[in-house]
């Protein structure tokens, strides 16, 4: 049975290991931020010593790794300035995404919400729309994002996960989801949706993230676009499942044809009519398997 020492040291090998996948070395409070256990940063500080001194990480400056350090911190301190250089993209871009009927909240997912980008990063988004009205807001983003190739611009516009209001709370309770939602960043928000997202899922994300707190970031107010009114008088529930299902005929038809695994579909995609989630490279499945690396370097 394992003490606490032990419980906390493996808790830190695992982040280590999870961010290994992208070549990431973290700092102490980063490492503090994602244990799995209730823990204090002083804790986490005397456990990394212990694990340095036993040749089990490596650290340089504030960085700890799994593996020789110093090519993965200048990789991360590149990555870092190109996230600040994209600032103001990123605001612009969800500020666009919000004038369109129906979205209700921005959000920023992936590495960008992490703080790094590499050097062809996509800004991806989370969004929830109003309810029943999830695939019509969809299908116009969607349209903007296809103009947006004229322009060379589709990376800043990358939507991979929609929910409606009444699908806050998330369906895959890991600690892969639990570090996405606990690293999503709040850009543009109407009527406070990010705390009532945060609200749903505190229970479970806690339970894999107890050291995590919300983001501070104070999201932008928008205007809709003029037409918005006008496409509300002509949408209804009939119009939105009509989309769906169409979308879902899409998809299926496209990665079937493309041998995507099938058994690996339901989890990378998902269309329901309150949840549309695409996620072709199905990090969640890689990194789950990822960790089963811990026994390994333990």
């Amino acid at each position: 049975m394992m003490n606490v020492q032990d419980t906390q040291k493996r808790d830190i090998l695992k982040v280590l290991i999870y961010f290994d996948y992208f070549n990431y070395p973290l700092t102490g409070e980063q490492i503090f931020r994602f244990c799995s256990c209730k823990t204090s940063l002083s804790e986490v500080e005397i456990a990394l010593n212990d694990l340095l001194v036993h040749r089990k990480i490596f650290s340089l400056d504030k960085f700890y790794a799994l593996r020789s350090i110093e090519d993965l911190i200048h990789q991360r301190l590149a990555g870092e300035a190109r996230c600040e250089m994209l600032s103001d993209r990123i605001k612009k871009s969800a500020a666009m995404l919000s004038r369109f009927p129906f979205v209700k909240f921005v959000g920023l997912t992936g590495s960008i919400s992490k703080g790094f980008a590499s050097e062809k990063a996509d800004i991806d988004f989370f969004i929830v729309t109003e309810k029943n009205r999830l695939w019509i807001c969809r299908s116009l983003l969607h349209l903007m994002k296809k103009l947006s190739f004229i322009k060379g611009s589709q990376h800043w516009y990358c939507m991979n996960y929609f929910v409606d209001e009444t699908a806050m709370q998330i369906e895959e309770q890991n600690f892969f989801t639990a570090i996405e939602l606990s690293t999503l960043i709040p850009v543009v928000d109407e009527s406070n949706y990010y705390s009532l997202l945060m609200a749903a899922n505190d229970f479970w994300v806690k339970d894999n993230l107890p050291n995590s707190a919300p983001s501070s970031n104070k999201p932008l107010t928008t205007n809709p676009f003029f037409a918005n009114k006008i496409i509300q008088w002509f949408s209804s529930d009939f119009l939105n499942k009509s989309l769906m299902q169409l979308t879902d005929w899409k998809w299926r038809k496209k990665w079937k044809g493309r041998n995507y695994p099938m058994a690996d579909y339901k989890l990378a995609f998902k269309t329901r009519i309150n949840i549309s989630k695409n996620h072709l490279h199905n990090y969640q499945k890689k990194l789950l398997s990822h960790l089963d690396k811990l026994d390994a370097v333990q």
